[in-house]
């Protein structure tokens, strides 16, 4: 269907004769436009005749040419092997990246410490590729109003009314013996004192008792009777004194009781030994105390460090350390009493001393009683 000129020159010069159309179905066909040079073709060019031609747009081929060139280049070998390496390492990559940053943010929230439910604020801050501020606030409030009120009123209204009447029936220890020249048979009583309560001086229990006569003597009973059967009072033996300033006690029967100075009286044994026993009692016009007194009336004591604590007719006292002096005050009167010893080393009196003092006691005012002498 062409003439023998056309077709030469075609073969002449291809690239002047092939249409738009051709050289499109050229490329599709792997014709490559840039291998024809200086106007010849290579061995793969075809020359195909226009009316041999119905040509279809590109967009309708099965195939683009450059994927019909990349699927040339696959099959061939060339280059396609190592896109493929390269992009299973770049996906094996992110596949371990994924695991590895999972991994690490299970760990994280793991490892998260709890939020307190106190009265605490907790903020927790996470840092990774995201940055999250976890703000929990608890507040509890507790209010506990309890109130206690134990009010415990004890009044305790014990009056104690008893009245002592007992009459020495409990016999105290003995007093400490004078020295052996002094007391012969050691029953608590001088060879003076023996005289005095008729007692044997050659046995320390004359009525055979079992209680020495020293013993009976100092709590106010009879020696000469056995056991509780009369006491000294009764005996005949001591007399009763009554002082007009209110206050009692027993002596010796054949004593000497009289005034010497204001409010003093003495007791003066028979004896002709020297030794008296004084009896102080002067009216309590300031009120002085028992604490006080050894700073209003220092001149009439010793010193406070010679005395210790005592009762006297049931009222605080004091005595001296070597028991030859008593201190009592009352809110009337002041009471001294002393031993004078006079010139012995030794007293013969102490049991009898002892006795009138434990025979103290107050009573009324009396002033026909000022010496009681029988």
């Amino acid at each position: 269907m062409f003439d023998d000129n056309k077709v030469g020159n075609k073969i002449d010069d291809p690239a002047a004769d092939i249409s738009e159309e051709q050289q499109e179905v050229a490329q599709v066909l792997g014709e490559n436009k840039s291998e024809v040079a200086n106007g010849k073709p290579n061995q793969q060019t075809v020359v195909i005749k226009d009316e041999d031609i119905h040509s279809m747009p590109v967009k309708f081929l099965p195939n683009k040419p450059q994927q019909a060139a990349n699927k040339a280049s696959v099959s061939s070998g060339k280059g396609g092997g190592g896109k493929k390496i390269v992009w299973v390492f770049v996906g094996l990559i992110v596949f371990l990246g994924v695991i590895i940053g999972g991994g690490l943010w299970f760990i994280n929230s793991y490892n998260k410490p709890p939020v307190d439910q106190g009265n605490n604020v907790n903020q927790g801050d996470v840092v990774s590729d995201n940055t999250n501020t976890e703000d929990n606030t608890n507040t509890n409030t507790n209010t506990n109003d309890n109130v206690n009120t134990n009010t415990n009123t004890n009044t305790n209204d014990n009056v104690n009314t008893n009245t002592n009447t007992n009459t020495n029936d409990n016999v105290s220890p003995p007093p400490p013996p004078p020295t052996s020249a002094l007391d012969a048979d050691n029953d608590g009583l001088t060879q003076l004192e023996e005289g005095i309560y008729f007692t044997n001086s050659n046995r320390d229990d004359t009525d055979r008792d079992n209680y020495k006569d020293g013993v009976e003597v100092s709590n106010l009973y009879n020696p000469l009777v056995p056991g509780e059967g009369e006491f000294l009072v009764d005996s005949g033996l001591v007399t009763k004194y009554a002082d007009a300033s209110g206050y009692n006690l027993l002596r010796p029967k054949n004593w000497v009781a009289e005034a010497s100075e204001e409010h003093t009286v003495i007791f003066i044994p028979d004896a002709g030994t020297g030794e008296l026993i004084s009896l102080l009692a002067m009216p309590n016009e300031n009120n002085i105390s028992l604490d006080t007194i050894f700073s209003e009336i220092p001149d009439l004591l010793q010193p406070r460090a010679d005395y210790v604590n005592f009762s006297l007719a049931d009222q605080p006292a004091l005595k001296t350390i070597d028991g030859f002096g008593v201190l009592m005050v009352t809110e009337a009167y002041i009471y001294i009493i002393d031993y004078d010893l006079g010139g012995v080393s030794q007293p013969n009196f102490s049991t009898t001393f002892g006795m009138m003092l434990r025979s103290f006691t107050l009573g009324e005012k009396d002033d026909d009683m000022l010496n009681d002498e029988q």
